[in-house]
């Protein structure tokens, strides 16, 4: 019965360090984003790492024999599989060695330490002991402050003040489409920073009836998941002292939605990269998914210099999709097509609700249609790229707004996006510069598209709020008394601040 305890003891040392060194990356980054990840977004490689530490550890049994040294090799083989490609980078940018050379070596090493140990054959429970009491303090402490950023997240949403009344619309219950794309420019903001305009494709929606704004902004902000759950509250509900996670949470249930869910409406969504809330609508959409932390253990560890494992993972984590974003969005786009379609098959008035990453980066679209080379993806300096990837967009977006007109002549349509191309913002984060005057470009980035179309007469929404201009819409359409709210004042973006 003593040996029975001690082997289990032995077996409970190693098994819970194994596990500990499996758990604390996933803690450690999540605790990092937790006011904007979810917990959950551990899972999908906290399983990767506890498949692999498995098959190491019947590997190192049967070397070894022994559950301790097995164990205890184990958790050092883990943390080479966890950790590789940060150190691996950090020494090739830093010395030249190479991703290779530096494996080999750590490969030497390790199997000198396993030869050492066949030798020796030391008992080796209390260092399996000591990694499971290091790695756990380590998940402790990062779970706590990562339990302190949630917590601090709900108390932030709890205090925000949302609209509750939802006042009846009068008149036609006619479907509305609420199209909303990002880093789309608004005239100004395509003037100032490529000394182009927009003229031929907004001159096109005038003629089909739109009342199109020039000079609007969306002054609270340059970012979008301040300025989106603003968009979709038709409020000014979110600010950037907020955690994301606060303001992400300011998505589920918007405002926007339950107004005309509580007029009888469906409402269908066209959901890029999962982005909005899901509850009580029908996706157009398939297959989405939002960027998690598991992109961070993923680009951290061995498995991302492994093509073959990383083409395996990264499969999995973005369902299959070609890349990260062209699949995503060119599936996005097809949605936009036949949305009106959509609408009229439902057996309710029907509200759309449309987000788009798109003219936002990486380009993956020239003018006509044809896939960027991945090196340009994110070359801001070429002009070239944003604007052909406007232009496509634009060369998707009129024909559906034409089909709309066709298919729904009654329907409501507003077209809007959260801010405009952040060139200077983006300058900075790609090349490093040059600085900018950031008092002076913030209006310039807040520079948005900005259009509305009601069948029964436009309300005049130039120089509007994204956020005024849906609330004349929705006024001008049902009769309601929204009103408008006085825009934000103030914000200067930050510029020292870098975009993804």
């Amino acid at each position: 019965m003593e040996k029975l305890k001690q082997a289990a003891g032995h077996w409970a040392a190693a098994l819970t360090a194994v596990f500990f060194t499996c758990l604390f990356p996933c803690v450690s980054i999540y605790a990092q984003n937790a006011g904007e990840a979810r917990a959950v977004d551990m899972l999908f490689f906290l399983h990767i790492f506890l498949i692999t530490a498995a098959v190491g550890l019947a590997a190192t049994l049967l070397l070894f024999r022994n559950v301790s040294r097995a164990g205890f090799m184990t958790c050092l083989g883990m943390l080479v599989v966890i950790n590789f490609s940060l150190v691996a980078d950090f020494l090739q940018s830093h010395t030249g060695l190479r991703a290779i050379w530096l494996l080999g070596l750590v490969c030497l090493l390790w199997a000198l330490l396993a030869v050492l140990l066949l030798v020796k054959k030391p008992n080796l429970t209390v260092g399996c002991i000591l990694i499971a009491i290091a790695f756990g303090a380590v998940c402790a402490m990062n779970g706590i402050m990562a339990g302190i950023t949630v917590l601090r997240a709900g108390s932030e949403t709890s205090a925000v003040t949302v609209e509750e009344a939802v006042p009846e619309f009068q008149g036609q219950q006619r479907n509305v489409y609420y199209l909303l794309f990002d880093e789309y420019p608004g005239s100004e903001n395509l003037q100032h920073y490529y000394g182009e305009d927009n003229e031929e494709f907004l001159t096109a929606l005038e003629e089909l009836g739109f009342t199109v704004s020039r000079s609007s902004r969306n002054t609270e902000s340059c970012w979008t998941d301040t300025i989106v759950p603003n968009l979709l509250n038709l409020n000014y509900v979110a600010d950037g002292s907020m955690t994301a996670l606060s303001r992400r949470a300011l998505l589920e249930d918007a405002y926007l939605y339950r107004l005309f869910a509580g007029n009888g409406y469906s409402i269908n969504l066209i959901n890029h990269r999962a982005y909005l809330s899901t509850k009580g609508v029908n996706e157009l959409t398939e297959d989405q998914t939002e960027d998690t932390i598991s992109k961070y253990l993923l680009k951290n560890s061995i498995f991302y210099k492994i093509d073959a494992i990383n083409t395996r993972i990264s499969k999995q984590l973005w369902r299959n999709y070609r890349d990260q974003y062209q699949g995503p969005v060119e599936n996005c786009l097809t949605a936009l097509q036949s949305c009106s379609a959509a609408a009229l098959k439902n057996g309710s008035p029907t509200l759309t609700v449309s987000y788009i990453q798109c003219p936002h980066a990486p380009f993956v679209f020239g003018a006509d249609g044809s896939t960027v080379p991945t090196l340009a993806r994110w070359n801001w300096m070429d002009h070239s790229y944003y604007l052909g990837q406007l232009s496509y967009l634009n060369s998707i977006l009129l024909p559906t707004i034409r089909q709309i007109r066709q298919d729904d002549p009654e329907a409501v349509i507003i077209l809007l996006s959260d801010h405009g191309a952040r060139l200077p913002l983006q300058l900075v984060s790609q090349y490093g510069g040059p600085t900018y005057d950031a008092e002076a470009e913030t209006p310039y980035m807040q520079s948005v598209l900005c259009c509305v179309y009601v069948p029964d007469g436009n309300p005049e929404i130039e120089g509007d709020t994204g956020i005024n201009a849906t609330r004349k819409a929705i006024d001008a359409a049902f009769g309601t008394e929204l009103g408008t709210i006085p825009a934000a004042e103030g914000y200067v973006i930050d510029p020292t601040m870098t975009a993804e």
